[in-house]
């Protein structure tokens, strides 16, 4: 007896437990309601789209529709959805809509999601025919079946009416027949042949994603069949076009080859501690155990350092890949400023030698900081989903590993080699220990002086700035012409300028400081001159060039022109002066004076020709 009620307790469970699990799914209440796509031929490069219907002999206030695109020969790629003329076309109808691509693989195939609900609008009538169109373009040829998918972000193929059930409609799958009436690797022009342009354009289709081609055949260049448009692909193309391999069938998949043996090949990026407005070479290496016939690299950098490429210096191919016939370096964004993408990629024939084994650095581009902090690099895809790659001489991709890639970029405050940003004598100790106890590089900052180089004139010239108000680091002397007037007249008998005419002179008269003004006394130029000077300051020496830009009238005359010379710390300067209308014998207007112990005077010579001498 104990028994059978056990057992009559089991089975009421068992009802119980089905028919609360099945509530959630009605029955289609009247005739089956259908969701039926249609089969449709295209060719490569076209876009092309397929219908989506809809049965439905209830109001719904629901449908949901995942799809599998299931590119076992050919491939496509979805693109947009249209509701022109379709049950859709009124957005008020199932307003809220969901239309997109889930899943990984997007080669072979793809899931697609078609979701349409009431929001705020209006149900879907009862009624059949077009739901939507969806659009696609078509890449590899062969078949692409488009069929129900059972799971989904929203579950599966579903139906739900005014009453909120929900029911699994009858479905009826898509085809798309993709012409395989092309010649693979022709992916030029569409001219029937095979040659070194079809290679150009490939490169352009792999590595730029080029929209302005005319022809757009993916197919054509996938020499593989492996679905992926890539380096294998480029080195392939080549073979054939020398009748060293021959391209696979159009229709056929291969899966992709990837083999990499013995320790995994590795990308390494590196660089020095950078400076801010300084231009460095980035290193980028490649570390492989086996001979490597491609690459292609996609280097993405960011981060709170902004580095710009130094558009000057066009990166620096190493001895490892300069004699690649086909080696090349871009940039994906074009503006050279992160976020940004360096592109390194080359290719060797099979009738040329390989890269060899090695871990050295490949190819060191300049970029120039702009701030300081960190900048990061790290191993990218290429604009068009191809990936960063090796291929080995069979033709097998080999996947990288990535090392290093974080740059550190110093602010840059000459004269500031320990980068606390504060000139003090903190850093003429850390200069010191530098030179003289093997102390830590100050890099450019600890190069005080400007002149290229750090040594003890950077120390010195440091206590002078701290101590003696010398210069600011790096802020040499610098001399610029304030003033000049004249002409002169010079009357016989009597004395309207202090200095005869005969006297070609220099007063001087320096502040102790850093300030040196300088008077050129009877300057010769034209009567009506236009006057400029070039000024120099190289160690001790300061050389005033003079220059006439203009001399409209047909006489010469004696003018008096003021300089100034500015940031010059009190030492022993010579002072020469190169004249317009200087003649050969004429003694040089120059001397030299120590501003410390004479801080103003003049230095005269004389001349007796012609603008000079006469009353």
């Amino acid at each position: 007896m104990r028994s059978k009620i056990i057992i009559g307790l089991i089975l009421s469970l068992i009802f119980l437990f089905c028919f609360s699990s099945g509530v959630s799914l009605a029955q289609d209440p009247s005739v089956a309601d259908t969701v039926r796509l249609a089969n449709i031929p295209g060719e490569i490069g076209d876009e092309a789209s397929v219908s989506v219907f809809l049965y439905n002999d209830e109001e719904l206030i629901s449908v949901v529709v995942p799809l599998l695109v299931d590119g076992h020969s050919g491939w496509l790629r979805f693109d947009s959805v249209s509701y022109v003329g379709s049950r859709l076309a009124d957005p008020t109808v199932l307003d809220e809509r969901q239309v997109y691509v889930f899943g990984t693989d997007t080669f072979t195939f793809d899931s697609l999601l078609l979701s349409f609900s009431v929001s705020s609008g209006d149900n879907l009538p009862v009624g059949t025919g077009k739901l939507c169109e969806l659009w696609f373009t078509l890449h590899f040829g062969g078949e692409v079946l488009v069929d129900s998918l059972p799971d989904s972000p929203q579950g599966g193929l579903l139906l739900t009416d005014t009453n909120k059930g929900s029911f699994t409609p009858q479905f009826s799958s898509g085809l798309f027949d993709i012409s395989c009436d092309y010649l693979m690797g022709d992916v030029g022009q569409g001219d029937g042949y095979v040659n070194v342009a079809d290679i150009i354009t490939l490169q352009k289709l792999y590595f730029y994603d080029d929209p302005g081609l005319l022809y757009d055949r993916w197919g054509a260049g996938d020499l593989n069949c492996d679905r992926r448009l890539d380096m294998r692909d480029l080195i392939y193309l080549w073979d054939v076009i020398f009748d060293i391999a021959q391209p696979c069938t159009c229709g056929t998949i291969n899966p992709p080859f990837y083999d990499d043996p013995g320790l995994p090949d590795t990308i390494w990026v590196e660089s020095e501690t950078l400076i801010v407005g300084i231009s460095s070479p980035i290193c980028i290496g490649v570390i492989n155990d086996e001979p490597v016939n491609g690459m292609a690299l996609a280097l993405e950098w960011d981060g709170s350092a902004v580095l710009e490429w130094d558009w000057e210096t066009y990166p620096i191919f190493t001895d490892r890949i300069d004699d690649i016939p086909w080696i090349y370096a871009d940039l994906d964004h074009s503006d050279g400023v992160n976020p940004d993408t360096f592109l390194l990629y080359g290719f060797m024939t099979s009738d040329t030698i390989p890269l060899s084994p090695g871990r050295d650095a490949v190819c060191c581009p300049h970029f120039t900081p702009q701030s300081p902090g960190t900048a990061t690099f790290r191993l990218v895809s290429w604009v068009n989903a191809g990936q960063s790659m090796l291929v080995t001489e069979d033709h097998a991709a080999v996947l990288l590993t990535f090392y290093g890639g974080n740059i550190t970029v110093l602010p840059y405050l000459p004269g500031d080699p320990n980068h606390d940003g504060i000139v003090d004598i903190a850093d003429v100790v850390y200069l010191i220990n530098y030179l003289f106890v093997d102390g830590p590089d100050p890099l450019e900052s600890g190069d005080a002086t400007c002149d290229g180089t750090v040594d003890i004139a950077d120390v010195i010239y440091l206590v002078n700035y701290l101590f003696i108000s010398g210069p600011a680091p790096c802020n040499p002397p610098t001399g610029i012409l304030l003033n000049y007037y004249g002409c002169k007249e010079f009357q016989k008998g009597t004395v309207i300028d202090s200095t005869p005419p005969d006297q070609d002179c220099i007063e001087y008269q320096y502040d102790g400081e850093n300030v040196l003004l300088l008077k050129h006394v009877n300057a010769g130029f034209n009567c009506c001159p236009e006057i400029a000077a070039d000024i120099t300051i190289e160690g001790n020496v300061i050389t005033i060039e003079e220059i006439e830009i203009t001399g409209e009238c047909f006489c010469l005359c004696l003018f008096d022109v003021d300089y100034e010379i500015s940031n010059l710390p009190p030492e022993e300067y010579t002072i020469r002066v190169n004249e317009v209308y200087w003649e050969e014998g004429d003694e040089i207007l120059e001397f030299t004076v120590d501003l410390v112990s004479l801080p103003s005077g003049s230095y005269c010579v004389y001349r007796d020709h012609y603008p000079w001498g006469t009353r």
